[in-house]
This record gives C-alpha cells, structure tokens and sequence, in this order.
C-alpha cells in the first residue's frame, strides 16, 4: 500500500503489445474525484497529481509503486493518455 508522497505510476488500460499510461506522479492520498460517478456520490478515493500537475484517481486508473509500474510495463509500447480524454 502506497503511503503519501510515495512516488507511483498510474496506467489507464493495457494489453501483451501497449501499455495506455497516464505517467507518473506522486500519490497524495484519499479526496473527493472532480469527475465521474464518485464525485456525484461524494465518495472519497484515492488521487495521484502527475508529473504533469493532472489528477487521476484510483477508480480510473491500475496504478502503484512506480518501480513496480515501470516492470510492469516492460518492453511493451507505451502510449500517454490524458485524464483529460476519460
């Protein structure tokens, strides 16, 4: 389990050839989502700020330790994503 600021990685969808990544970030614990089904409903969840500054949120996204992220991946084509385009 992640701790606050621990450095994560967050990926949007994958399959054997690519990996849809929304990047890496820092994880800054539980808030309410500013999109989706949570936010209506209030429900807190867990929110990573990328490196880029954009939000994503734990019902969006697999995401973890970045280390693990990066094995995860491995050699399959990386494509970047935007929480932006959800």
């Amino acid at each position: 389990m992640s701790k606050i600021n621990d450095r994560v990685g967050a990926i949007q969808s994958a399959n054997a050839d690519e990996v849809r990544f929304f990047g890496y970030g820092k994880y800054v614990g539980t808030k309410i989502p500013c999109r989706g089904f949570l936010q209506e409903a209030q429900i807190p969840n867990p929110c990573i700020v990328l490196d880029n500054g954009k939000k994503v949120y734990g019902f969006e996204c697999w995401w973890g330790d970045a280390e693990k992220i990066k094995k995860m991946i491995g050699d399959r084509t990386v494509i970047e994503v935007s929480p932006d385009d959800q």
